[in-house]
């Protein structure tokens, strides 16, 4: 892969009202999705640390590290990484497989009068099934339910920081498929649990 890694400092800062209010809406919606949803096959959806990715997003404007504006959250769940991403003025936009939580992301942006738009389908061209197939040998990543791209209007490489959340076992899957799609420039950004928010850049 040519992906090299970019250090974050992470250091934990103030976070805006307005962003506060996202976080704590977003959250609390999500609990009360999982709580009237969780028997329908939702139970896999787990939220992101939002206040450790807006850190994380802070840094990568403090220190121009995208090169350019175009952001992406695959498997964007209730959308609220694309929609901090907007708070420093990427043209955000979320692609998720599951209608409702495109239906629920979408009505937290209307509320919260953010402009960030939201795909349904999968951040998984056709193309790239194979490979992803051949790698995923548990099938933890979902793909097929349409292209979320041409949904959207673009095609993966005009995205300029990617994020994503990956399962266990997922993150290799995912820079993978982030190599094989994203431009060179561009940064894959990845919540990662223990090891916390992790960033890299697809060089040449």
């Amino acid at each position: 892969m040519s992906l090299e890694n970019i250090q974050l400092d992470l250091i934990d800062g103030v976070i805006p009202p307005e962003a506060k209010r996202l976080i704590a809406d977003g959250q609390s919606r999500v609990e009360e999705f999982l709580r009237c949803h969780g028997d329908e096959g939702y139970a896999s959806f787990v939220p992101s640390d939002f206040s450790r990715v807006y850190t994380a997003l802070l840094e990568l404007c403090q220190r121009d590290l995208a090169t350019g504006d175009m952001f992406c959250e695959w498997g964007s769940g209730m959308g609220i990484v694309a929609m901090l991403a907007s708070m420093f003025d990427f043209d955000a936009f979320g692609i998720e497989i599951e209608p409702a939580l495109v239906e629920e992301a979408e009505r937290l942006a209307d509320d919260h009068e953010m402009v960030v738009s939201f795909a349904c389908g999968s951040y998984v061209q056709a193309s790239d099934e194979a490979m992803v197939d051949a790698l995923d040998e548990a099938n933890i990543m979902t793909h097929g339910g349409g292209d979320g791209y041409e949904v959207l209007g673009f095609d993966p490489d005009d995205f300029d920081v990617i994020y994503a959340f990956p399962w266990p076992g997922e993150q290799k899957l995912i820079e993978r498929l982030f190599d094989s799609v994203a431009s060179v420039g561009a940064l894959l950004m990845t919540y990662n649990g223990i090891e916390d928010v992790i960033v890299y850049r697809k060089v040449s």
